[in-house]
């Protein structure tokens, strides 16, 4: 039974208790019996709608407040580590090779340009230059994915700390990232010097790369508390 329908069930089982109480202390309170036992039926139910109220009340301030309370404080925390793991999946095409600006990572890249980019960088496509004060070294695509999977692996960790708080479908949407081909089967080929220098681009793997790029812009549903 999922959580909404158990909310209706509760709310239901609250009217129709109140509604019983006013029914046999008050609209029918001085009404003759008519057929035998109704008086001890009405008050089975009027002690069974008190006790429901009861125990209702009782849920209300010392369960369902209190979890809603501290579920607010635990995902304002669950929150921030989301939209790491957001940022970093929708940025795996950012970088020098495309004219992609960091706000856009707050849109949806288009499913033909995203293919068009597939096409048009590689593994040993510059993406940006790390610069110190004493050095840099520039950052191949194949470097900036291998990053952000290994992000997202570690950020999904800290995660499922709060497994307890958060919506099945929540898990669920992040099991699927973590279980996606591009994050199992195809890393194989980000850790292959022999693959990765003998390969143009992404075109080959596009599709794997555009399901794990929908399942991290799905996850901008759990993005606030």
């Amino acid at each position: 039974m999922n959580k909404k329908l158990e909310n209706v069930i509760f709310w239901l089982l609250i009217i129709a208790s109140f509604l019983i109480i006013y029914l046999v202390k008050f609209q029918f309170k001085n009404t003759p019996e008519t057929w035998e036992y109704g008086s001890e039926v009405g008050e089975v139910l009027y002690n069974l709608s008190l006790a429901i109220i009861a125990s209702g009340i009782f849920y209300l301030f010392v369960v369902y407040l209190p979890a809603k309370r501290n579920k607010k404080y635990i995902y304002e925390h669950i929150a921030t580590i989301n939209e790491r793991i957001i940022y970093a999946g929708s940025s795996i095409f950012h970088g020098m090779a495309t004219d992609l600006e960091p706000v856009y990572l707050e849109k949806e890249i288009d499913k033909d340009q995203f293919f068009k980019l597939c096409q048009e960088i590689g593994p040993n496509s510059l993406q940006t230059i790390f610069s110190a004060v004493d050095r840099s070294h520039t950052i191949t695509y194949r470097d900036h994915f291998n990053n952000i999977l290994s992000e997202i692996k570690t950020e999904s960790d800290k995660l499922f700390v709060y497994s307890a708080h958060l919506e099945p479908k929540h898990i669920n949407l992040i099991n699927d990232i973590l279980y996606s081909e591009l994050m199992t089967s195809l890393r194989i080929f980000f850790s292959d010097d022999q693959y990765m220098e003998s390969t143009e681009s992404f075109d080959l793997i596009s599709n794997p790369i555009y399901d794990f790029y929908r399942k991290i812009i799905a996850l901008k549903e759990y993005k606030t508390p």
